[in-house]
C-alpha cells in the first residue's frame, strides 16, 4: 500500500457492498431495457444477488523469483457486485484484443520458439541480434485510470463499430467500485484496477498496447 499509494482506507467504517449493488443495478438495468445487453447473459453472469454479494477480500501470493520474495496483492472479488460486469467486459474485449495483437504476441513458450524459428528461417536472425526484456512494476495498480479509459476509447474507436458508450460506462463502473476488506478495515482502490478482476488484465493490455 505504501509503495503504490493505490488504496485509501474508508474511515467511516461502513461496508460499501450494498452501495455497489445499487450502482450496478442503476447502471445496467436501463441498458437491459434498451437492448444494449443480452437478457440471458445478464441473468446468468452479470446481475448481482443482494443476498450473496460480498465485499472483495485482499490476500497475497509470494513471488519467489524476485529478490526478497515480495508479495503480489490479489483482490478476491468473486462475489463482488461488479464482478459480473467485469467478466462481461473481458469476454467481449479479450478476443478482440487477441486478434488485433496476434502478430506481435506470444501465447506461450512453444509459440515463441516456433515464431523464433520462422524468424531464423527468414534470414533475419543474426549473431548480432539483441533481445531485450522488460517488466512493469505493479502494472495493474499503477496504470492511470484516465489514461486507461482514454486508451480503451481509442481502441474501441479503431476496432469496433458500436457499443463504445456501453463499454466505457461499464469500464468506469468496474474501476470505481474496487473495494475490499483487509484486517477488519475497508479500503477503496483509487489507482489502477484490481488484481483478480478479469477486466483489469485486458484493460492493462490495451493501455500498454496503445
Amino acid at each position: 500500500m505504501q509503495e503504490t499509494n493505490a488504496y485509501r482506507e474508508i474511515t467511516s467504517g461502513i461496508n460499501p457492498c450494498h452501495d455497489h449493488v445499487q450502482k450496478v443495478l442503476t447502471l445496467i438495468d436501463p441498458m437491459l431495457k434498451k437492448g444494449d445487453i443480452n437478457l440471458k447473459l445478464w441473468k446468468q453472469n452479470m446481475r448481482p444477488n443482494p443476498n450473496t454479494t460480498e465485499l472483495a477480500h485482499l490476500y497475497f501470493i509470494p513471488k519467489p523469483h524476485k529478490i526478497g520474495t515480495p508479495l503480489r496483492p490479489i483482490v478476491s472479488s468473486i462475489k463482488a457486485a461488479a464482478t459480473g460486469v467485469s467478466h462481461f467486459l473481458d469476454l467481449r474485449l479479450r478476443p478482440l484484443f487477441d486478434e488485433v495483437v496476434k502478430e506481435t504476441t506470444f501465447i506461450n513458450n512453444l509459440h515463441f520458439v516456433r515464431t523464433l524459428e520462422k524468424y531464423r528461417d527468414s534470414g533475419r536472425l543474426s549473431s548480432t541480434k539483441l533481445f531485450i526484456s522488460g517488466d512493469a512494476d505493479n502494472l495493474y495498480t499503477m496504470i492511470p485510470r484516465d489514461g486507461a479509459i482514454l486508451a480503451l476509447l481509442k481502441f474501441l474507436n479503431k476496432y469496433t463499430q458500436n457499443h463504445r458508450i456501453v463499454g466505457m460506462t461499464m469500464a468506469r463502473l468496474v474501476l470505481y467500485t474496487n473495494c475490499f476488506v483487509f484486517e477488519d478495515k475497508y479500503y477503496l482502490q483509487i489507482r489502477g484496477g484490481a488484481m483478480g478482476s478479469p477486466f483489469t488484465v485486458t484493460l492493462a493490455n490495451i493501455y500498454m498496447f496503445e
